[in-house]
């Protein structure tokens, strides 16, 4: 989704595609270190707690990783920022594309559960540029693109 949006933004294509991919690596980091402390024999948490350190702490872990990895600086604000756009210092418009290809493709449940809702009613996603028409084109062809990739 994120290569398919991006060029509306001015946003590198393929850059895009690899923050796509990248932008929720932290919540890897959430389970390790909840697995970790479940074999230090401490109290791990809940199936519920760790929802709610996943959705709270995922974005700004992932930052850290792309720091520890040595990854490029310019796929910070995209993967830090991809649920708050507007607190992007850098690079504002990609993480946009970011929050707006994770939205449509939770639409479209690419690799998760499909999620129903209207896009025309997230101001981000309108912000964007997105109107009906264009939401209508994506509806038709974005199913069988994630089937080809």
């Amino acid at each position: 989704m994120a290569w398919l949006i991006a060029e509306t933004a001015g946003e590198p294509p393929a850059e895009a595609f690899l923050y796509g991919l990248l932008h929720d690596v932290g919540k890897l980091l959430v389970v390790k270190l909840a697995r970790q402390s479940a074999r230090q024999s401490l109290v791990p948490p809940t199936d519920d707690e760790l929802a709610d350190l996943i959705a709270e702490e995922h974005a700004e872990l992932g930052g850290y990783l792309l720091r520890q990895w040595g990854l490029p600086q310019r796929l910070h604000d995209p993967i830090v920022w991809h649920h708050d756009s507007d607190s992007a210092t850098e690079r504002p418009a990609a993480a946009m594309v970011a929050y707006v290809a994770n939205r449509l493709a939770h639409r479209y449940g690419f690799g998760c559960a499909v999620e129903a809702f209207d896009p025309m009613a997230d101001p981000v996603i309108v912000k964007f540029g997105m109107d009906t028409r264009g939401i209508e084109k994506l509806d038709l062809h974005a199913p069988g693109l994630f089937e080809v990739a």
